[in-house]
């Protein structure tokens, strides 16, 4: 993968202070981040402090909500992808349908918009999305 700033930054900011090693090295491993990208589907070990709420219910209100959220702060209109999924991961893929690629879907990725400013998770289980926000 040729992009691991947003990976580290990610790890360096959402991550948990007992966790953190771990990642980071995973991401300095042979692999690199592909090594992390193969543990998305079950992370569970974050900075409560930088996780914004989501609204409960309709994924469409939620994806809405994230957009929304996402455009007050960041205005480009690309950002990064770390997934499970080798096709689409390590790419740069536009804000627009983003979240949508990856909702759902089965199988963890983060999108990074700022990196170790705000990024959006998705896990494999349904109700693992989280959207991070260090301000």
């Amino acid at each position: 993968m040729k992009n691991n700033l947003h990976a580290r930054e990610f790890i360096n900011s959402f991550i948990s202070k007992e966790r953190k090693g771990r990642y980071l090295a995973l991401l300095d491993s042979k692999m690199g981040e592909r090594s992390l990208a193969s543990r998305l589907a079950h992370l569970d070990t974050f900075e409560d402090a930088f996780i914004q709420s989501l609204p409960k219910g309709d994924p469409t209100v939620q994806i809405d909500f994230i957009y929304s959220f996402i455009k007050n702060i960041y205005n480009k209109e690309i950002c990064y992808i770390i997934s499970e999924d080798r096709t689409i991961s390590g790419k740069e893929i536009p804000v627009k349908g983003s979240v949508e690629m990856i909702s759902g879907k089965g199988f963890g990725s983060i999108l990074s918009f700022i990196p170790g400013k705000l990024a959006y998770y998705e896990g494999e289980s349904p109700g693992s999305s989280i959207l991070f926000y260090k301000h």
